[in-house]
């Protein structure tokens, strides 16, 4: 049996096992704990929190301390700590996402599903995305994850609640602490000329995002991280967390 000594992070996604910014963020967090990666075979982006009940899921081993699974990313966190690992995990970090998940789109991400996941078991979580596709460099967000990784680790952190980190492309180091954007919008399916069938497109805003939201943090070209709340404290108190401490 493996011994508990370091903290031990699960590491998970949306974009599936072999995704980079998965890698990178693998290889930046391995400083700060002992990793076990339990990811997607596949990418399943736009997954949410969805969970399997009509199946039975295949676990594939996919290196030392890694598993892919056929399912959903709150499947992958459900399976590592049920099946996979002999300790819960310290902390569960989802990522690193191709493609930034604000505002509504939070709501949809998969990536944020998994976080989700683990705060239902009582791990604290962190989602991290970077605002962008391979081959942009996944590295510099996987830097800030670890960072913050290794201070939410020795936190007190927030009951129901999770990290959700998004980094613009062009990001020189600036972090706000910010709050999801609720914005007036709604996401909306078309035809496409080159394509058969109905396709979910871009949300629509219609008002300028303020000043304290992570939309127009990412468009300043400064990294956004956000408390997002899971479920209410079992007391009714949220907990006083001076977010901007943790990241700075």
């Amino acid at each position: 049996m493996l011994e508990h000594k370091a903290p031990w992070i699960l590491v998970t996604n949306d974009d599936g096992i072999d995704a980079h910014g998965l890698h990178e963020l693998e290889r930046a967090l391995a400083p700060v704990g002992q990793i076990f990666t339990v990811a997607p075979a596949a990418e399943r982006s736009g997954a949410s929190h969805s969970i399997s009940v009509r199946r039975g899921l295949r676990c594939e081993p996919a290196g030392e301390q890694r598993w892919s699974i056929d399912g959903t990313p709150a499947d992958c966190v459900i399976a590592a700590m049920s099946h996979l690992l002999v300790f819960p995990p310290a902390l569960v970090v989802s990522g690193i996402n191709h493609g930034g998940n604000m505002g509504r789109n939070i709501h949809y991400s998969g990536t944020v599903g998994a976080a989700s996941e683990a705060v239902l078991c009582g791990i604290p979580a962190m989602a991290v995305s970077l605002c962008a596709k391979p081959p942009a460099d996944f590295a510099p967000t996987a830097k800030l994850a670890a960072r913050i990784a290794q201070r939410v680790l020795t936190a007190k952190f927030p009951e129901g609640c999770l990290l959700n980190i998004n980094v613009p492309v062009a990001w020189q180091g600036e972090v706000r602490a910010t709050r999801a954007y609720r914005r007036h919008s709604r996401t909306m399916m078309s035809q496409l000329d080159d394509r058969e069938g109905l396709w979910v497109r871009e949300s629509v805003d219609w008002e300028m995002a303020p000043a304290d939201s992570d939309l127009r943090a990412v468009d300043e070209n400064v990294a956004s991280v956000s408390l997002v709340e899971v479920y209410p404290p079992a007391n009714g108190e949220r907990l006083q967390f001076d977010l901007q401490a943790l990241i700075i």
